[in-house]
């Protein structure tokens, strides 16, 4: 709960843009994501990740990189589809990826074993919610 109060404007704050192909699309927490209907598995839910920085813990740009390179090898050992995506707020910037197809629960187990506070989840093209990993599943 303590993480909810101390990150949730700033969640809020966020652009989320995401990468498909040669289109860059922004992923809305207040409005339908129509994009996410043209991906293959959106209906069993999407969410978006990172590996960076686990609040309240700040990271080298190498830390940060070998995290979300080990976050896509888990993603490819587990046959997600993914994109990538950034989220950036004013000078904050995190690399994450988008990942269609993957179950709530899973969404959350993973950001949890990358120390995550929260992720972005969705189905088909609803609009996004902050979703904390020490919620239930």
């Amino acid at each position: 709960m303590k993480a909810r109060k101390r990150y949730h404007r700033v969640f809020e704050r966020t652009t989320y843009t995401v990468w498909l192909d040669d289109r860059v699309y922004r992923i809305r927490l207040d409005a339908p994501n129509g994009f996410m209907n043209t991906l293959s598995g959106a209906s069993r839910g999407w969410a978006l990740i990172t590996a960076h920085n686990p609040l309240p813990n700040i990271l080298s740009a190498e830390e940060n990189q070998r995290r979300n390179e080990a976050l896509a090898a888990l993603l490819d050992r587990r046959g997600y589809s993914y994109f990538p995506a950034l989220g950036q707020a004013d000078e904050w910037k995190e690399e994450s990826f988008l990942i269609v197809g993957i179950p709530l629960a899973d969404a959350l187990r993973i950001a949890r074993s990358f120390g995550q506070v929260a992720i972005l989840w969705g189905k088909d093209d609803s609009p996004a919610q902050i979703v904390y990993t020490d919620e239930e599943e």
